[in-house]
């Protein structure tokens, strides 16, 4: 694959508006060589995304021995750090509380008060797109640590 730099701020803001429109993400945890994928509601503030779980689930097991997650939608792959923040309910999440009763009102009232519920927000460490146009096919990758961005061309078509 040819690699070349683009622009950073370009890219990021193109996928700062995706996340914010997309509501459900499939979450990827992992512990040891047990693997799992689930589906997840979630509202994001940036690249920063948030999530609410219940404590005696699986995948908060999962997370508290390894943060290292992956998430997937549509052609968009994200890899990062996941952190617990604490309980919906708690005074200091009230902001993501907002954002989360806004985006998934059912849920937040279901589930938000429950007393083994919390919040984690997942840090990307990377965030690729596989794209296409009518002659080209390639992957835009969004390095957060480093600051950067690239494009790899992956297949150029010939009509």
């Amino acid at each position: 694959m040819e690699r070349s730099e683009i622009d950073f701020l370009d890219l990021e803001r193109e996928i700062i508006h995706y996340i914010s429109q997309s509501s459900t993400w499939v979450l990827a945890t992992a512990a040891g060589p047990h693997v799992t994928a689930r589906t997840v509601f979630t509202v994001s503030n940036g690249v920063v995304i948030f999530f609410m779980t219940d404590k005696n689930f699986l995948k908060y097991k999962q997370l508290t021995m390894n943060p290292s997650v992956a998430l997937c939608r549509e052609n968009y792959s994200i890899e990062g750090k996941a952190r617990e923040i604490g309980s919906p309910m708690d005074s200091k999440n009230s902001a993501v509380s907002a954002l989360f009763r806004q985006r998934h009102p059912l849920a937040f009232k279901r589930f938000a008060a429950l007393k083994a519920e919390t919040f984690f927000e997942i840090h990307p460490t990377q965030i690729s797109i596989w794209k296409q146009t009518d002659r080209q096919t390639y992957r835009d990758t969004l390095q957060i640590i480093a600051k950067k961005a690239y494009r790899d061309q992956y297949i150029t078509h010939t009509l």
